[in-house]
């Protein structure tokens, strides 16, 4: 008998606990990183602005760029290099040897820019994903009147850099 009363009051208790079936159930849309732009020329078939996942390598973006061409020299360029938006990707062809402004603007060659930010010229902060004359004035500006950065995240508190940009410029920063 009290078996039968616990299997009962058991069933009884699941049955109360069970969500009201008049209340409809609500999925939640899932959250899909907007896709980030990159400016990929030379030696693809199809140059051009793209928009490639935020995850994305300089191989998936030359992909996404309808390949290289034949004359392509991919030994010049790293292909496992992150992508960050705004970028400037230069796909050399063979025989061709980059300059210094296209390797330093790429950061996807041997050569890893580096920008010094207490000392850096408004064309130097140019060379940065994301950043443009407008924003590297205003970089300059702040730097004027505060004097040195004490960190480099201080730049968050320029007007124009959010975190986001301050993370895809971070890595390509130094203070001296």
């Amino acid at each position: 008998m009290g078996y039968i009363a616990g299997t009962v009051t058991l069933a009884a208790v699941f049955y109360i606990s069970l969500p009201d079936k008049m209340i409809p159930l609500t999925i939640l849309p899932t959250v899909t990183p907007a896709p980030i732009a990159v400016y990929l020329t030379g030696a693809v078939v199809k140059p051009g602005v793209l928009y490639v996942s935020p995850e994305s390598r300089v191989q998936d973006g030359i992909n996404v760029a309808g390949g290289p061409l034949e004359s392509a020299d991919l030994e010049q360029i790293n292909l496992a290099a992150p992508i960050v938006d705004g970028q400037k990707i230069y796909v050399p062809v063979k025989g061709e040897i980059i300059s210094q402004q296209n390797s330093a603007s790429v950061a996807t060659t041997s050569e890893k820019l580096i920008i010094h930010l207490n000392t850096a010229s408004a064309k130097d902060l140019d060379l940065l994903p994301g950043i443009g004359e407008e924003k590297a004035s205003t970089i300059i500006v702040e730097r004027e009147k505060r004097g040195r950065f004490q960190s480099i995240e201080d730049l968050m508190t320029v007007s124009g850099i959010s975190k986001n940009l301050f993370l895809q410029i971070q890595p390509f920063l130094m203070l001296d």
